[in-house]
């Protein structure tokens, strides 16, 4: 027995099943929320590299560990849950269901999203404030990073900051990230409330 797998029988192309920024919106918003993941779990390896005292290609193996192991079961819940939803028609309820919950159970924060619980993805960046204690260092080196309000303090003409940039701020705009190192002193106002309980 032949069995016929066409595009028009299994649902989309393959290709739509692939997140990236340049295609469907369905595609553009997967990238999005797995891009985020990527970002966060590389900082947060890149900061446990240097807990745990590790540098050079040991440093950068630790970061690229943490973003393979938490994209994947996030990629892996986009593809599902577009699958579930291309084939809704073509399976039976208990099929639909299980797929979907597979999808939850992956990532179930990427499948709610992706569904339109958190929006559609262009309501401005996501913003995530970090803080360490002792200031952050640049690169990993053991060079201070400098508060980022000496680009405006050198402006309006006052003095520069010489107090520890203890507060970092990563904002996502989906392309591309910005990155601000900040004293408390100067801390931006608007992200003070992403830091309450760091």
């Amino acid at each position: 027995m032949t069995i016929d797998t066409t595009t028009e029988d299994c649902g989309a192309a393959f290709t739509e099943y692939t997140p990236t920024p340049g295609g469907t919106p369905y595609q553009q918003l997967a990238f999005l929320r797995i891009h985020d993941r990527a970002v966060e779990a590389l900082l947060a390896g890149q900061h446990d590299a240097t807990q745990l005292g590790l540098d050079g290609h040991k440093a950068h193996a630790h970061a690229v560990d943490a973003v393979l192991a938490a994209v994947g079961p996030a990629y892996a819940a986009a593809a599902i849950n577009r699958v579930a939803t291309d084939l809704i028609e073509k399976v039976n309820e208990d099929t639909f269901v299980a797929l979907d919950s597979i999808a939850a159970t992956l990532d179930l924060d990427v499948v709610e999203d992706l569904d339109g619980s958190n929006g559609t993805g262009d309501d401005g960046p996501i913003i995530r404030v970090f803080r360490r204690a002792d200031g952050w260092l640049f690169g990993g080196s053991q060079t201070a990073e400098p508060c980022t309000s000496n680009h405006h303090r050198e402006q309006d003409g006052r003095p520069a900051c010489t107090a520890d940039a203890v507060w970092k701020v990563v904002e996502d705009h989906g392309m591309h990230l910005t990155i601000g190192f900040w004293c408390d002193e100067d801390f931006p106002a608007e992200h003070r409330h992403l830091a309450e309980g760091l």
